[in-house]
């Protein structure tokens, strides 16, 4: 039997790319105080994506689901080739665009911070308020090479001590681990007969990380790093996306129906959750002072469970209108390459803005928003996609 498309879903991958971009470019000096603490929660975006791509891999790729004779519907070889196919043109693509925008930012000088636009400048990964400027570090040639290497490989999110070239890459790094690991935990985890006890036992794993940071008072490098991105410290998060899958379609397969009653009260729970935990990240020090532990454990658990109920609810939303799906689906497929792209594009966006008008506006901020968005589909259908076509075309046997 077919499984219906959840069209819901390709609207919260756009939503949850869009929340990135902002998290990373919307930094205003005027602006509103919702906006900003807004903005500064954005960290969830990568979270809530890791956790949803497990739920749609396993919705997609599982073959019997909500049964005990759960397999890969493809060979382990076929479906890594496929996932490669998928991310390394989004990674390697927006990598070289960044180290030409860059260099030609740093060349330029069009603004006054311009003089460390350079792809041998990064800055390292701290959470004790260490002064910025004390954070500022360009990379030797040895650094330069493995640093390259890294991201020729994929594998520059386990370098915890600073982000590399294009940034926000990371989390394509880190997604690219979890696909390895799919097709040997996915089945096993998806006849687990109580997935909401699994569910909850990995949310006190994941947040054990935290904590034990916090206690210990691991605030400077490398530890930052490790919590921000390391893989197997970020796997929690799409094992989470495996076992809210296994509890979608056991949901279904008890006849449960989650209607509006449902709906509510999640809504209320999620925007409750979203509320406490922005009071809480503007206490920095209110359980140390050694550190920002509140984005610690926010960022690294606390918010596990809101995340994937947001998931559930978008995953319930039934969208009938073939064209409204068709430009959804356009959106949906935009969202990782937003997640790669928004930083050389906003570098360009905003330095063009910068030499006609003298100055950066929160006024032309949505224009930058759909120039993204547009890049973003086409990227996705011209190149990505003809590029993976490519790949597996010279690469799978049919």
């Amino acid at each position: 039997m077919k499984k219906e498309h959840l069209n819901g879903l390709e609207i919260l991958r756009y939503f949850l790319g869009v929340y990135i971009v902002l998290y990373h470019t919307m930094h205003y000096a005027v602006m509103p105080y919702f906006a900003t603490r807004m903005v500064g929660m954005g960290f969830i975006a990568s979270s809530t994506f890791f956790i949803l791509s497990g739920f749609i891999l396993s919705y997609v790729y599982l073959k019997g689901n909500g049964t005990s004779d759960i397999i890969l519907k493809d060979t382990n070889k076929n479906f890594l080739l496929k996932r490669f196919a998928n991310l390394y043109p989004i990674h390697i693509f927006s990598l070289i665009l960044t180290i030409i925008v860059v260099s030609t930012i740093g060349y330029l000088m069009i603004m006054e911070k311009d003089s460390l636009s350079s792809f041998n400048y990064v800055m390292y990964d701290s959470n004790n308020y260490t002064p910025i400027e004390r954070l500022h570090h360009f990379m030797d040639n040895k650094e330069l090479v493995i640093a390259f290497i890294m991201n020729a490989l994929m594998i520059q999110s386990w370098n915890p001590y600073y982000l590399t070239f294009n940034a926000p890459a990371w989390s394509i790094s880190t997604l690219f681990f979890m696909y390895i690991l799919f097709p040997f935990i996915a089945p096993k985890l998806s006849k687990i007969k109580s997935p909401f006890k699994a569910l909850f036992t990995t949310n006190i794993i994941y947040i054990a990380f935290p904590v034990l940071f916090i206690s210990l008072n691991l605030f400077d490098m490398p530890y930052t790093g490790i919590i921000n991105r390391n893989p197997l410290v970020r796997l929690p998060e799409f094992i989470a996306g495996i076992l809210l899958c296994n509890i979608f379609f056991y949901i279904k397969n008890k006849g449960w129906v989650l209607g509006k009653g449902f709906a509510l009260y999640s809504i209320l729970f999620i925007l409750l959750s979203f509320y406490l935990a922005d009071r809480f990240l503007a206490n920095p020090d209110l359980i140390t002072k050694s550190g920002n532990a509140p984005y610690y454990l926010l960022h690294t658990g606390l918010l596990l469970i809101p995340e994937c109920l947001l998931i559930l609810l978008f995953s319930m939303i039934k969208i009938n209108n073939e064209k409204a799906i068709h430009y959804l689906k356009l959106l949906g497929g935009a969202s990782l390459p937003m997640f790669a792209l928004h930083i050389p594009v906003y570098l360009i966006f905003t330095r063009a803005e910068y030499y006609f008008l003298k100055e950066n506006s929160l006024i032309f901020y949505p224009l930058y928003l759909v120039i993204i968005t547009l890049i973003c589909i086409y990227f996705q259908k011209y190149i990505v996609v003809k590029t993976r076509d490519w790949i597996l075309k010279n690469t799978i046997q049919k």
